[in-house]
């Protein structure tokens, strides 16, 4: 699929910045979601909605610890970097199907 680099470049920076504890919960979902909103029609339907499930998994991961929550910030982190990897390797789209 054709996506902007400059969104794709964004997503990345802001999951490194996560991962390296530069960014809390609220300001790394806010990126994402303005990457995201960037991406537009280029994004299938499909997969944005999984990174908004896997963004609110995350905002939600932050009230819980422990065993109370079945996932982890960490957890949901790599989740997001293995979807940005399954997004970049995936073929172009077909004009006209999104």
């Amino acid at each position: 699929m054709s996506l902007p680099q400059s969104a794709i470049g964004r997503l990345r920076s802001a999951l490194d910045e996560f991962e390296a504890e530069r960014l809390d919960v609220d300001r790394f979902c806010l990126e994402w979601r303005r990457a995201l909103l960037d991406l537009g029609s280029a994004l299938p339907a499909d997969l944005a909605e999984t990174a908004e499930a896997l963004l609110m998994r995350m905002e939600s991961a932050r009230w819980f610890s422990g065993e109370a929550c079945g996932f982890s910030g960490k957890d949901l982190a790599i989740a997001l970097r293995r979807w940005l990897a399954a997004v970049e390797a995936a073929p172009p789209l077909a004009a006209g199907k999104v």
